[in-house]
Formats: C-alpha cells, structure tokens, sequence
C-alpha cells in the first residue's frame, strides 16, 4: 500500500465504514421486524456505533488544521481503539449465533464462557495498546496526524489473539452441524457462513504485519479494512437466511403447476372423508431455537441431540 495520501484514507474510510454500518442497521431493521431480536444483535449495534464513532475521529485526524493538538490525540485512540472494539464485538455476535442455535445445555455453557474470554481479550489488548503507546516517548504526538509506533509486542499479542479467536468460530458450529439433520446443501450453506470469519484473520494478519513495521497512515486504512470486513462479516449469517428464504418465496410465488395436497379423516363408520386442496402455497418451515424456547430446550438434563437425532430440526439463524 505504498503511496497512499491522506485524501485516499479519508474517503476509504468513508465508503467501507458507511457500508458496513448499513449492513449492521439492516440486520438490526430486519430482525426486529421479524420480532427474533436477541443477545447476538447487540454486539453488533455496540459495532455499528463505535464504527460510526471512528468515522467520524478519522475524518478530524485528516483535517489538523482545524483541531487542537489534544483533539487530534484522542481522535488517534478512539481510532486505534475502536478498530479492537468492532472486530472483537463482531466475533462475539457471531460466537452468539451460535450459542443461540444450540440445544444443548452443556454446549451453551461452554460457548457463554468463550464470549466472556472474548471480552477480557479485547479489553486487555485495549489496555497493551494505550500503556504502550504512553508508555513510549511522546514525539508521535506531536505528529500531524499522530501515530503512535505500536510495535511487534502489540502486534504479536493481536495476531495470535486474532488466530486463536477465528479458530474457535470455525470450529463452534462443527458439533452443532453434525449432529442435526441437515441436506449437505443446507451444512455447506451454514459453513460457508461461519467459515467467513477466516477472511477477518487474513486482514488481521495484514494489520499486524503494518504494526510491526510502521507504514504511517496505510495503518489506518487497514485498520479501517479490518474493522470493516469483521462487521459485515457478522451479519453474514442473516444476510445469506434472508437471501435464502427470499428465494424459496420467489420460486413458490412463481411455480406455474398447482399444488395438489390430499386431506382426509376416519369417519366414524370407518369411511374414508377426504378432500383435496388445490392451489398455489407457501411453505413455512417452523425453526425453533434456544433464545425462543430456554425452558423448553434449555432446561432438560438430557441431551435431545443424543436421543432423537434424526428428528432434530436446524434452528433459524434470521
């Protein structure tokens, strides 16, 4: 990324952090008109709003003529901080996600105490980053705009963090997927989703390789890809089930042969009474998950997957 200006980064940063926050505020639109608001919903709008937040500091980092030395500072850590906040927030949804597809009890557990390590990670690679940044010589402050040399310390933490993180929301869903009863269609479709995370840790690896050796302002503008990637990236999955179920209407909606469905019922003769029904209909496939009924899924001592496997039906991730 040699040769990138100032001008370059600010409408970069522009484009992909406006896009990704409209994704999120899709997302957030289009779950709360379907009434499936949960827990895995608030990372991202926590995302969504830092984002917007960094948008704004980086467009004030690029315009120092206008902004004390002081603003021009906290608009950096805002930044720099900001950019840990949407990229860990957004692996936290997705690691929701599936804790809210999970039907057993013990798995919920696990994947809670996951999203709580994910939480300390985050706030303790925010702490390396400002006592390193303080801790160094104050020089970088005085830079227009300032930017503080993080260093292979930082970078090494976040790389290894970022790695280990993505592993676990690959791996997550694997229990989940295997032991339900799912066309191979429908499994490559829910990896597909999770596996995304991946291309987060390929950008994560292009940050660090920028933290180690300082490349001015091409530091913001992958920080900014990063951020950007792993948000939208999140909200994958209700992106590809809208996708999903927009196209079974589609193609319901369109069918040019009727639908003959025959009813009947026993009289009490021993008749046969039926009826057949004719006519186009739609389909609705009833997906029940553990944020829709914990008592129900939540709070039985055996595991349903290990007793009636075959009967289990994959939860709605919308």
């Amino acid at each position: 990324m040699a040769g990138v200006t100032e001008e370059q980064v600010k409408v970069s940063g522009l484009v992909l952090s406006i896009l990704s926050v409209l994704v999120a505020v899709w997302r957030l639109g289009y779950r709360c008109y379907l009434k499936r608001m949960w827990w895995d919903d608030v990372p991202v709008a926590f995302a969504a709003t830092v984002q917007l937040l960094q948008l704004i500091f980086t467009q004030i980092r690029y315009d120092p003529q206008k902004y004390s030395e002081g603003v021009l500072i906290a608009g950096y850590y805002i930044g720099a901080l900001a950019c840990l906040a949407v990229v860990w927030a957004s692996r936290i949804s997705i690691l929701l996600i599936v804790v809210r597809l999970s039907i057993h009890r013990n798995t919920r557990r696990v994947l809670t105490g996951v999203v709580a390590v994910y939480v300390v990670v985050c706030i303790i690679l925010m702490a390396q980053e400002v006592w390193t940044c303080e801790e160094k010589s104050s020089t970088w402050k005085g830079l227009m705009p300032p930017q503080c040399p993080l260093g292979l310390d930082v970078a090494t933490a976040q790389i290894i963090c970022d790695v280990l993180s993505d592993a676990i929301l690959i791996a997550a869903p694997f229990r989940l997927i295997y032991h339900v009863k799912l066309s191979k269609a429908q499994k490559i479709r829910v990896m597909t989703v999770f596996s995304a995370s991946a291309a987060t840790t390929a950008v994560s690896i292009c940050h660090a390789y920028y933290l180690i050796r300082p490349h001015g302002i091409d530091d913001i503008l992958v920080g900014i890809i990063e951020m950007s990637v792993s948000l939208i990236v999140a909200n994958l999955s209700v992106i590809m089930a809208f996708v999903y179920h927009a196209g079974w209407e589609s193609s319901a909606d369109n069918g040019s042969e009727p639908v003959h469905i025959r009813t009947g019922r026993r009289t009490r003769r021993g008749q046969d009474s039926s009826q057949t029904m004719t006519g186009p209909i739609q389909i609705e496939i009833a997906m029940e998950t553990y944020a829709e009924h914990p008592v129900k899924l939540g709070d039985t001592q055996e595991d349903p997957i290990q007793h009636n496997s075959e009967d289990t039906k994959f939860p709605d991730c919308e």
